[in-house]
């Protein structure tokens, strides 16, 4: 089967670089629904900037809640 033969079996997609063989039930996967399976989470961290420097992230609210004060 060449690369362009290749599709996602969950999606139907052939456009994916990279396609994964899954072991639970020998399906191929593309990148996309690799990543959207059951119990993968994703989160976003926010960076804040004083007057374009760097002055904390929401990962750590007290240090930037500090530095805001101090500014």
């Amino acid at each position: 089967m060449s690369e362009e033969e290749i599709k996602c079996e969950i999606c139907g997609s052939n456009y994916s670089e990279n396609y994964y063989h899954s072991d639970n039930d020998n399906k191929i996967i593309c990148e996309d629904c690799l990543l959207n399976l059951d119990g993968i989470t994703t989160s976003t961290e926010t960076y804040y900037y004083i007057d374009g420097e760097y002055a904390g992230s929401d990962n750590n609210l007290y240090d930037l809640i500090e530095n805001i004060c101090d500014y």
